[in-house]
């Protein structure tokens, strides 16, 4: 396995796994903070830069779409990063709350915790059964 997919796989699953126990342990500290995010332009667009600068270098850096699972879904992340990116530089204010209501973050927290939490494990767990080459 190529050392920038090993090294993007621990890196990403080990964040993913710190963050879903965050986001498990304290839930309502969670939920304020995502909507103080979307009740301020200024850390709305701190956060869509910085989230473009590190989807736009996972991009240009890991853009693998064959080779196994890991490396695709290392490379899905730098996208979807970039995405998320995009759509927080150019969400029209006002949007922000059709975004949160569309997710229903405070009903659905423990579902997304646990996607983030599986996700995490299998990246660190491949991550770290991979040998780099």
């Amino acid at each position: 396995m190529q050392l920038r997919t090993v090294f993007l796989s621990r890196l990403i699953g080990i964040y993913c796994i710190v963050c879903a126990i965050l986001m498990a342990v304290r839930r309502q500290f969670t939920l304020d903070a995502v909507a103080a995010l979307f009740t301020s332009p200024l850390a709305m667009f701190v956060t869509g830069v910085f989230t473009l600068i590190l989807g736009l270098a996972m991009i240009l850096g890991h853009n693998y779409w064959s080779g196994g699972a890991l490396r695709v879904i290392v490379t899905m992340v730098g996208w979807v990063a970039t995405l998320k990116a995009v759509l927080i530089l150019f969400m029209p204010s006002g949007m922000q709350t059709v975004y949160l209501n569309g997710f229903r973050l405070a009903e659905n927290l423990y579902l997304y915790t646990a996607v983030l939490f599986v996700l995490g494990a299998y990246l660190t767990w491949a991550g770290f059964r991979a040998k780099p080459e």
